[in-house]
């Protein structure tokens, strides 16, 4: 039976949380500190002190907060999710309104409660000087990164095998982020680009949308129906068993992967599981990295060396590691013609350290610009999409190409942008990653760094430099065009498909 005092804790509650989210601080913040005098374990429930520090930040209370006393934190309810959601908002909002001051006070305190805040100033916004500014003084000879020890074939060996499968027919199942003719160079874009101009004959599904008519529980069936019309030699599933409909329940994955097992016995479909997100998914063990290897699913296909070595000895022989093919529109500015550098990208769970690098490189006044977005599901801010050529346009016309790496937990991650940066002519800059470096070579094909000194010192050097920055983006974007913009990805995958 829920008491009076329980009932005006609540009550109280409910209305400092309106006033917090029509941003009348000092009314909330009055709500919320008789709530914490009033109910203080239901307070600490309800994530009341970190709320109580964001009012104080943005009152401009000179002694907020204080880290000394910091108690709570975030729980894991539909509110707390959505009080992280709307912290991060705020935080894009300072930045944009260009009061990075405010906005650093306000990081520095989600530290406290926000694991990835945390290892981003412990670890990289520091002004400390890693070895990778050794790179600055001297000319590294050209060296073959790891991953090329490994290929199967030959450039001259590539050429043979697109020849000997042409007309393969390919059913490329994969989420399709965008509708929109300005954006054609999303993953999936990028892969069904990459398939046809290998030669091969290709039909699409859309992994995370039905079809009218579909539902979750008949998109098994649909795609044994879709497989059986098409017959093709290779199916090629992007997040299978990690997110979207084959992750819908139990039931659904069982069914799509009985399906799939079935089309590889009867059908001799080889079949191949993409994780796009590797890094994230062997979080949850190998159990689930390696889901359905040698029962529905012939090769396992990811991007991330950090990952490499895990599993048992068959597993890792039906395991391939190599970036997704890579294309982008042609820019249309002169290269390096704007005299700063330049990082675009998305906020979302996984990469708040970003806001972090913005607030603390425009508080050191760094010459870089940030265009950053929020995920797509939270319109929040109203913000016109980036065409595929403004983007190009971004990439190179910028004199230095920053890419930010880190997701939470601290790793660092081979991204998209390893790939575009280089692709339109730009001089890549990257939070140093072990991916990375098994695909490129520091100093030659990009240049790393660690922390925020790092990037201070590497800025500064490579803006008064153009003949190091045209040497860098000259070796990068050949690098990238010979091994990562399509032909390579598809023969390499080919070749192991036959030997399995």
């Amino acid at each position: 039976m829920t008491t009076p005092a329980a009932e005006q804790a609540e009550a109280l509650i409910a209305a400092a949380d309106r006033l917090y989210q029509a941003r009348d601080w000092a009314a909330a913040l009055d709500h919320y500190r008789r709530l914490e005098a009033l109910a203080p374990a239901l307070a600490a429930q309800r994530s009341v002190p970190v709320i109580v520090g964001h009012c104080r930040i943005e009152l401009d209370d000179p002694a907020a907060p204080d880290g000394g006393t910091v108690s709570g934190g975030f729980g894991n309810s539909e509110r707390d999710l959505q009080l992280v959601t709307d912290l991060r908002v705020r935080l894009l909002e300072l930045c944009y309104a260009g009061d990075f001051a405010r906005a650093a006070r306000l990081l520095r305190w989600l530290a406290h409660f926000d694991l990835s805040i945390k290892a981003s100033y412990d670890r990289a916004l520091t002004w400390e000087r890693s070895a990778c500014c050794d790179l600055l003084d001297t000319v590294s000879a050209p060296i073959e990164p790891p991953f090329v020890r490994e290929l199967a074939l030959s450039e001259a060996e590539v050429a043979a095998v697109k020849q000997r499968y042409r007309g393969t027919r390919l059913l490329l199942v994969s989420q399709r982020f965008f509708d929109d003719p300005a954006r054609q160079h999303d993953l999936t874009d990028n892969l069904a680009r990459a398939a046809r101009g290998f030669g091969f004959e290709l039909r699409e599904i859309n992994s995370h949308a039905l079809k009218p008519g579909v539902t979750v529980d008949g998109w098994a069936a649909d795609l044994q129906s879709e497989i059986i019309a098409f017959h093709p030699q290779l199916l090629f599933f992007t997040d299978l068993y990690n997110s979207g409909i084959s992750r819908a329940s139990d039931a659904v994955t069982e069914q799509i992967a009985t399906v799939l097992e079935q089309v590889r016995e009867l059908l001799g479909v080889r079949v191949v599981r993409s994780l796009p997100d590797g890094w994230h998914t062997v979080i949850h063990g190998d159990a689930q990295f390696f889901r359905g290897l040698g029962r529905s699913v012939d090769l396992l296909h990811h991007c991330h060396p950090t990952v490499l070595g895990r599993g048992t000895a068959a597993q890792r022989a039906a395991t391939w590691c190599y970036p997704y093919p890579t294309s982008i529109e042609p820019p249309t500015v002169a290269p390096g013609s704007v005299p700063r550098g330049c990082f675009v990208g998305r906020v979302h769970y996984s990469s708040i350290a970003r806001i972090a690098w913005w607030v603390e490189a425009a508080q050191a006044g760094l010459p870089i610009d940030f265009v950053i977005k929020l995920p797509w599901e939270i319109p929040r801010i109203d913000q016109p999409p980036i065409s595929d050529i403004a983007f190009s346009n971004l990439l190179c016309g910028h004199q230095l190409g920053i890419n930010l790496t880190q997701r939470f937990g601290g790793v660092c991650i081979l991204t998209g942008r390893t790939m575009e940066i280089p692709l339109a002519g730009g001089v890549l800059l990257e939070e140093n990653s072990i991916d990375t470096a098994h695909f490129f070579q520091p100093g030659v094909h990009y240049m790393p760094f660690e922390t925020l000194g790092d990037l201070s010192r590497l800025t500064e050097r490579l803006l008064q430099d153009p003949a190091r920055r045209h040497a860098l983006a000259e070796a990068g974007q050949r690098w990238a065009r010979r091994y990562f913009s399509g032909d390579y990805f598809w023969a390499e995958l080919m070749a192991r498909l036959e030997r399995s």
